[in-house]
């Protein structure tokens, strides 16, 4: 899911998150408790439908993009790293979507081309 607004300053802020995935994994979590404590799952049941989910939600990353009059300031963070990026809008090629090919199709999200490198504006599922 993505929000987008233009702050008192003029900038446009832009903040993605894959809301819709970290919910299914929180349901499994959930979901995985409720029958391990009400019913009669075993201890390795239970170890899987709990490592599964934390592991994809400790993989899911929140993008943080601010258009400036002249930067482009990305934040991407998720719970083992955090990157800060500092782009000139003069030195921006091109923005697409990106959304795979054959059977790794995704959703998409959304790029900033900049030389042989793209970096991410919003996060997977949120070029909508």
């Amino acid at each position: 899911m993505m929000h987008s607004h233009i702050s008192k300053d003029g900038k446009l802020e832009i903040t993605s998150y894959p809301y819709s995935i970290a919910i299914f994994c929180m349901a499994i979590l959930f979901a995985t408790v409720y029958a391990t404590v009400f019913g009669n799952v075993d201890v390795f049941g239970s170890f899987v439908g709990v490592l599964l989910p934390v592991a994809f939600l400790m993989l899911l990353k929140r993008i943080d993009v601010v258009f400036d009059k002249e930067k482009v300031f990305i934040r991407e963070r998720s719970f083992f790293t955090s990157k800060r990026y500092a782009i000139n809008i003069s030195d921006i090629e091109n923005t697409s979507i990106v959304f795979g090919k054959g059977r790794y199709r995704h959703r998409g999200y959304v790029c900033i081309k900049v030389g042989d490198k793209n970096y991410p504006v919003t996060a997977m599922g949120g070029a909508q």
